[in-house]
């Protein structure tokens, strides 16, 4: 009876183990899922035979994907030819899939390397990570940059451009000078440049104001630009 009540209370101490054990497991799942639905950035994970284990729903959301797209167990050429797929911006063929490879495999390679920039077409830009894991797999994650970028070529833009007229200001003018001039030196020839200037203008800003001033500089910044 002591040995039947010993192997009992084993039973059900392994049973309360195995019990709190896949309540703890499904705990974690949710919690996983809750964490990779709520990412900023696209994630899928690989493994080491180039099959996607899992994949988060920002992943989809960027590739404008439904959820029957890209399961788990597609190769890693089957996810490429999915998101790809109805992109006019991606060139076609096993070049373009080469090409992604040995990118990934420079990525795997160096755990220092950076991301990979890639323009999707006009409307799209992704900052791609990709790096290795202990067993073989991987992980990658995408990062929508594409307000990031706009800003960075809004603020070179304004850099070496009047905020007014959209023309080159005095900064790029004086770099166009400089390559001109070196290209005349080299070419043995001369370079000629012609400055005009708009007679009255402080006067129209006086009486009528530098609003007035601006719709002036716009309208003669146009016709200069129309003529050219």
């Amino acid at each position: 009876l002591s040995l039947a009540a010993g192997a009992i209370a084993i039973l059900l101490l392994t049973c309360a183990a195995v019990l709190v054990t896949r309540r703890t497991q499904a705990a974690l799942r949710v919690q996983l899922d809750l964490a990779l639905s709520n990412m900023h950035q696209g994630l899928c994970l690989f493994d080491r035979d180039e099959r996607l284990i899992l994949r988060n729903q920002r992943f989809l959301d960027l590739w404008g994907l439904n959820e029957d797209d890209c399961t788990p167990g597609m190769t890693l050429k089957a996810v490429a030819a999915t998101v790809t797929r109805g992109r006019d911006a991606f060139p076609a063929g096993d070049d373009w899939h080469a090409r992604m490879q040995d990118t990934l495999s420079h990525s795997l390679a160096d755990p220092d390397a950076a991301p990979v920039i890639a323009e999707i077409g006009d409307n799209l830009v992704l900052s791609i990570a990709s790096r290795a894991l202990p067993d073989g797999g991987w992980v990658s994650t995408f990062d929508d940059i594409t307000e990031r970028r706009r800003s960075e070529e809004k603020i070179a833009f304004l850099a070496m451009h009047d905020g007014l007229t959209g023309l080159p200001n005095r900064a790029r003018f004086n770099v166009w000078l400089d390559f001109e001039l070196e290209r005349a030196t080299r070419a043995g020839q001369r370079l000629a440049v012609v400055m005009m200037d708009l007679d009255g203008f402080k006067e129209i800003n006086d009486t009528h104001g530098h609003a007035a001033g601006d719709l002036l500089l716009e309208a003669l910044a146009a016709r200069l630009s129309a003529a050219l």
